[in-house]
Formats: structure tokens, sequence, C-alpha cells
């Protein structure tokens, strides 16, 4: 239909709506699409996965037995006494997998801290104890669609936390814990290309089997970490407060 517009006549006077509407439809679409590019953009890396495997298992019982004399008087015999105290020092095994199914990036890994807590009355979180924390200085770059395994030992020697462990669990006791993982990770596009937009990621294990059976009462499969944005408890407000003791790491690769 034809209508007058200031003394001229235009024919269908909608198409100018209409075009005014593709334009407006086609800019939406185009700020959408370049959102979507820019924050895939940013993202330090597609998901990736993390595992604890085989425990971190312990060569040395939580209790050493030492052996004591004592002697009443010159002619009396020696009498000798077998006692057990909690053990000055204990080496224990590490060993992390993670995956990245991504096939557009690699992950580059850095500054790995890790923290050991005993959960008592697992399942409960309730009163949870630490028990060490540790730096793992070992960056690694995650390749796309590959795996790594990050392996290190770790020497615990704080007194107070090695009597906990050897009077609640025994000499020769395992316990479970909680394991979080922290480290800091970007993304490259191939070998060679600096990791960007590095960020800081928090993983919780659990249960981890910590002591002298825990290589060989772990689950074959390890223990599959979760991120903290999947966590439906919140956890960091049920962990101690107080700093765990430190460990030093003296094996790594």
């Amino acid at each position: 239909m034809a209508v007058r517009d200031g003394g001229k006549r235009t024919r269908f006077a909608c198409l100018e709506t209409a075009r005014c509407m593709v334009a407006i439809t086609v800019s939406a679409i185009t700020v959408a699409v370049v959102v979507m590019v820019t924050i895939a953009a940013l993202r330090p890396a597609d998901s990736f996965s993390l595992s604890v495997v085989n425990g971190m298992d312990s060569s040395i019982p939580w209790l050493s037995k030492v052996n004591s004399s004592s002697s009443l008087d010159a002619d009396a015999a020696t009498n000798n006494t077998t006692m057990q105290r909690a053990a000055e020092k204990v080496n224990l095994t590490f060993a992390l997998r993670a995956y990245n199914p991504s096939g557009r990036k690699d992950i580059r890994f850095s500054n790995f801290t890790v923290r050991v807590t005993d959960m008592p009355y697992f399942p409960s979180f309730a009163k949870m104890r630490d028990i060490a924390a540790f730096p793992v200085p070992a960056p690694f770059t995650l390749k796309r669609q590959g795996a790594h395994k990050l392996w290190s030992k770790f020497s615990l020697s704080d007194a107070g936390t090695l009597s906990y462990v050897a009077h609640t669990y025994g000499a020769q006791g395992t316990f479970k814990a909680m394991v979080l993982v922290n480290a800091s990770i970007g993304s490259g596009s191939g070998s060679g290309t600096p990791a960007s937009n590095n960020v800081t990621v928090t993983y919780y294990c659990w249960p981890v089997l910590v002591g002298w059976t825990a290589f060989a009462d772990s689950p074959d499969g390890g223990v599959t970490c979760t991120p903290r944005k999947e966590l439906s408890v919140d956890v960091d407000s049920l962990l101690p407060r107080s700093a765990p003791a430190p460990a030093a790491v003296y094996s790594r690769r």
C-alpha cells in the first residue's frame, strides 16, 4: 500500500521498519558473538581433571621403639624396657595426576601448594585437623588431550602433629584425609607459547588415605578432586583456622 510522506508517495513503508529491525538483530548477534569469543579467549583453559593416586604412602611407622635401661644399684641386674614414642620424622609419597581433555589449548601449571587435613569423622567434615602443608616446585605443561603425573616425597617432622597421628591411629595406622591443591594455571595455544591469563585454582580431594597401608588400600583409579566452584558444601568455612605444619619436599619429578 502506498502512503504520502511530505508530498511523496512511498510504497510499502513497513519495509523501512523491517530493515531497521534486521539491522538491530544483526548488531545484537554480532555483539553476542564478540562477547562469547572474548570470554573464550580470556578463560585460562578448558576444564581439566585432577586426582590423587595411591594415597600418601609412608614407609616409616608413626611410632618408633625406644629401648631404655635402668639400674637400681651396682649389684642389681639392668632392666631393659622397650617403649614406643612418636617418630621424629615420617616420609610420605604424594602423586597427582592431571588430565586435559581439551583439543584447543595446552595448560601451564605452576606454584603448586598442597595442604593435608585429617578427617577423623569421615564422611563428616567435623573437627578436621591439619597435618601438613608443602609447596611442590615442579611446574609443567599439560598438553592438549594429554595427561601428566606429578610425583613428590615430603618429610613431616612437626612433633605435635606426629604425636597426634601416632596416638590417634597407632604405629602403622592409616587415616582418611582431605587434600587441597592450589595451583596457578595459564593457557597456551601451542608448544613454546607463553602462558597467558594466569589464575589460581583450588581443588579438594577426599578421602585420600595417608599412612602405612595407603598404597595398598587406595582405589585403583585414584581419588578424583573437585574444583571449588562445584562443591555443594562450603568446605573452606569448616577447615581449621590455624596454619598447618610445614613439611619439606626432598624429592620430586
